[in-house]
């Protein structure tokens, strides 16, 4: 692959990259990432211990966090896993991998990054509109891996009003 392919792929976040050090995370963003972790959550699912879950209705009414979870993967993070989390050539179809992905799997690949050989998918540490959301993520790509919820904003439409606490967890958060 070309480098300035590989520059817009890394300046988009996305994974094709020969230096892995990406991945990497220094003190600095050890701490920024503690201090993401306990702001995070802007619309955060219902939980189910410390994984947050989905909650989808009978009448396919999402829930704040599925809705915020789709918007927020669609402006992030669908450069490189592809919309919907289906994949691309260069990254995973999040909807398959969610089925074997614990929270904690997926907080710390968020958080610090991952490296394959060529393939590494950046840290988001210090993105929070990445780290703000990333129980709302989760739960919209746990709803997808689950065969709970369909493809495309269609899926979405029909949304719970976003709560007071979720308005002030993300107003705390972006700070």
């Amino acid at each position: 692959m070309s480098k300035p392919i590989l520059g817009i792929l890394a300046a988009a976040g996305c994974g094709l990259i020969a230096d892995a050090t990406l991945a990497g995370e220094s003190s600095g963003d050890k701490q920024k990432s503690a201090a993401s972790e306990e702001k995070s959550a802007a619309g955060a699912a219902p939980s189910s211990g410390n994984e947050p879950t989905y909650k989808i209705g009978p009448d396919g009414k999402v829930s704040w966090a599925v809705y915020e979870g789709f918007k927020r993967y669609h402006g992030e993070c669908h450069i490189c896993h592809g919309p919907n989390g289906l994949g691309s050539t260069f990254a995973p179809a999040l909807a398959e991998t969610m089925k074997t992905t614990s929270y904690a799997q997926f907080k710390d690949i968020i958080s610090n990054g991952k490296a394959s050989g060529e393939k590494a998918m950046p840290a988001y540490a210090n993105n929070p509109n990445v780290m703000c959301y990333v129980d709302s993520i989760y739960v919209y790509l746990k709803a997808r891996a689950d065969g709970k919820l369909a493809a495309g904003d269609e899926a979405v439409e029909n949304k719970e009003e976003k709560s007071q606490e979720a308005k002030d967890a993300e107003k705390q958060c972006m700070k």
